[in-house]
Formats: structure tokens, sequence, C-alpha cells
């Protein structure tokens, strides 16, 4: 005769419900639980017991694995098994348990899985609006130290401002616009359109003295800057034009090559 609370406090009950144990040992169990119903009753309160915590530890999985699980523990049919079936069918309870052991962890699994690709995809997504506002308020910050540095060379003293206006046959749409300051003689440029310059060409500002003379203040390249720049100085000038020449600037203007021009008003 066996101490039957020695026994179930052995823990044989417990890897009985969870199948961790031998043939043998399952045998054992159940022959034990037929003689003696007080292990009979272990069985079932601990097999309870573990289905609440499973339960309680259960995320809802896909149901499309639902399906499949429950496809491997159906009849050759396609009917489902019931509990009474498995027990006649020599299902122990611990198959049963183990069943839904491994529907409990998929469930687990596939939820632990997706909710960090969420969190992966959120934290990716604040990295992006991050950097985006750190880019808006850099290129805010340029642009308001363009518009101060623009406002200090329109607003110099004794300057004038002349339009470049694009040439009906060559660039009708080029505009820009010379500052010339009188003070210091010199000469900035704030182009508004102009044709990007091919490789190995760069404009060239002329100014055109009183005596019909083209003088050449500077080069500068069409590369979208919106600042403006300072080619170079003049002295004198009623008019300023802008030819394309080669790289580096050339002694006398291509007439054929000019894109803007403008006329000094006093």
């Amino acid at each position: 005769m066996i101490d039957i609370q020695q026994y179930i406090e052995s823990g044989a009950i417990e890897r009985y419900v969870l199948g961790e144990i031998t043939e043998q040992e399952r045998a054992e169990v159940e022959c034990l639980a037929k003689t003696y119903p007080q292990i009979a009753s272990e069985i079932e309160n601990a097999a309870a017991s573990l289905s609440i915590m499973a339960e309680l530890g259960a995320t809802p999985p896909d149901p499309k694995l639902k399906d499949q699980i429950w496809a491997e523990i159906a009849d050759g049919e396609g009917k489902i098994i019931s509990i009474d079936e498995a027990k006649s069918g020599g299902f122990s309870v611990s198959t049963l348990v183990a069943a839904v052991f491994v529907f409990v962890a998929a469930g687990a699994i596939f939820w632990a899985v997706d909710t960090n690709n969420q969190l992966s995809n959120a934290e990716q997504e604040i990295a992006e609006l991050n950097s985006m506002n750190q880019n808006i308020v850099q290129d805010f910050t340029e642009l308001k130290d363009i518009l101060n540095q623009n406002n200090e060379i329109y607003s110099l003293p004794n300057s004038e401002v002349v339009k470049l206006s694009g040439l009906k046959d060559k660039s009708p749409e080029s505009v820009a616009y010379a500052i010339w300051d009188k003070e210091n003689d010199e000469v900035y440029l704030d182009v508004k359109a102009l044709p990007k310059n091919p490789e190995g060409k760069q404009y060239q500002l002329w100014t055109i003295s009183d005596r019909g003379q083209p003088i050449s203040v500077g080069v500068f390249d069409a590369d979208g800057r919106k600042e403006i720049r300072k080619i170079g100085s003049a002295n004198t000038s009623v008019m300023f034009a802008v030819t394309l020449e080669k790289a580096g600037g050339v002694e006398s203007p291509t007439m054929e090559e000019m894109y803007i021009a403008g006329k000094v008003k006093s």
C-alpha cells in the first residue's frame, strides 16, 4: 500500500498532466487513479488549474492558425474529435492538455511577433518624423539667414537696384537683380531665374561704362542658390548684362550669348 499524500506531493501527477513522463510511469499513474479516487481527483484538479493558467496568459491567435491546429487532431473524415471520443479512442488527458498548450503557445508567439513588428514600425516612424522636423528647422534657419542677408544688401545706403530682364530671343523668362553699392563700388547679384550653365561654361557679369566700354565684373554659376552673391566691383556703369562664356571668363563679351541685361536709372 502506498502513501497517497506523499505520492501526490511527489509531483508525479503534474508531470503526468504535462506529458513529461515515460509510458511506464503514465500507465502507473492511470492504474493508481483507478484504484484511488483521491489521485484521480488530483489529476482532474491539476489539469483544470493548468488550463486556467493557460487561458489567463493567452492571446487570441490568427483564426487560420486555429484551423490548422484543430485539423491536426481531427479524424480522417475531417470531424473534430470530442473529449469522450478521444478517451475511448486511446487519447490520454496528457495528449489533450499538450494540444491545448501548443494552441496557447502558438497564439502567444503570434502576439509577440506582431507586437514587436508594430513597435519597430512605430519607432521607425518616430525617427523619420524627428529627422523631418530637424530638416525643417534647419531649412527655416537657413532661409531666415538668407532673407536677413538679402534685406541688408537691398537696404544698403547709396545703392541702386537694377533689374536685368531676359532677352526675348535668348532667355525671355530669365531675370536677376544687380545691387550696385556706389559708396564702395561693390556689385551684388540676386539671380531669380537663369538656366543652369553647362559644364565648362560660366555666366559672366558685365558693366557698360558711360563710354560704351564693357568691363567684366566677375563670373558665377547658376546653381540654384537663393542668397545674393557678391560678384565684383564697378566704379561706373550705365548698364549691366550677363553672357554665357567659357569657364573662368573672357576679355570681351559674346553678344550672341547674352541672356539678361538692364539699364542703370541714374
